[in-house]
């Protein structure tokens, strides 16, 4: 094997990863990203004496990234000249746009009625499952009952989550009616949820026999995740007429959580040692 090689994995539950193995012959485990984009649009017109128009549109986009990414030392006895370094990152991230639009338009002589509906919705979990339900994406490097020896160089464990959730999603409804009696009626309405759950970890639990020793011994956990979220919704509603009546309304949810349990810790682990 040489550096820069790359594999692409398949997990049973269709999760697809691509491994790189460095210069420093580490291999970097990636998760692939979700890209996702859902329209729907909607145009009804009507030209009568007594006219009547319904136009609806809605878009709806579920993305869910679980994953489990570790790098670790069990049950083994290593002894090095140099570093031993642990590293486990992940980068999974998903990117949604969601839109919705709609017209509607009703032109009559004597009676116009224009109804305009728009919705879009968008669930995006990294986490969690479809339905919501925590699944916390695990990221650890850690060593478990075993002996490291390092005998001119540190010991170190990383452990980095670096989720993001970008999202953006709109819904916009027109309603036009002219007529003697116009009635026009237009609603829109946006849900978005995007949550990111994360269990970072770098630890020591437990040894063999003769313990861990290296020059330097360093533990880190991070969490860098972010959620960017846009959702917006837009009504119009015009009528003209002897009697105009215009309804319109627009409704924009937006619900987005972290949940992180970040931890770097030593348990049980007796025979802890520092070179010189």
């Amino acid at each position: 094997m040489t550096a820069g090689e790359e594999w692409n994995l398949v997990a049973p539950n269709g999760s697809s990863y691509s491994l790189t193995l460095e210069d420093d012959d580490q291999v970097t485990v990636v998760q692939n990203a979700i890209d996702s984009v859902a329209v729907a649009a909607s145009l009804a017109v009507t030209l009568s004496k007594i006219a009547a128009s319904l136009s609806g549109a809605g878009a709806e986009s579920t993305n869910v990234i679980l994953t489990s990414t570790n790098a670790y030392i069990d049950n083994s006895n290593i002894t090095s000249l140099l570093d031993v370094d642990l590293l486990s990152q992940s980068d999974a991230n998903i990117l949604a746009t969601v839109v919705a639009a709609t017209l509607a338009g009703s032109f009559g002589k004597t009676v116009g009625i224009g109804a305009s509906i728009g919705a879009a919705v968008a669930n995006n979990y990294i986490g969690y499952d479809a339905d919501g339900n925590m699944q916390l994406a695990a990221i650890q490097a850690f060593v478990k009952d075993s002996d490291v020896e390092v005998t001119q160089g540190d010991l170190l464990l990383t452990a980095k989550a670096n989720q993001s959730i970008s999202a953006t999603v709109f819904a916009g409804s027109v309603a036009i009616s002219a007529s003697k009696i116009g009635v026009a009626l237009s609603g829109s309405g946006v849900s978005a949820e995007n949550q990111i759950g994360v269990d970072v970890k770098a630890y020591i639990e437990g040894i063999k026999s003769n313990g861990i020793h290296a020059r330097k011994i360093i533990l880190l956990a991070e969490d860098t995740s972010t959620i960017n979220a846009l959702a917006g919704a837009a009504s119009i509603a015009a009528s003209c007429g002897k009697i105009g009546i215009s309804v319109g309304i627009g409704v924009s949810l937006a619900t987005n959580t972290i949940s992180s349990d970040v931890n770097a810790y030593v348990l049980t682990a007796t025979g802890l040692g520092v070179n010189t």
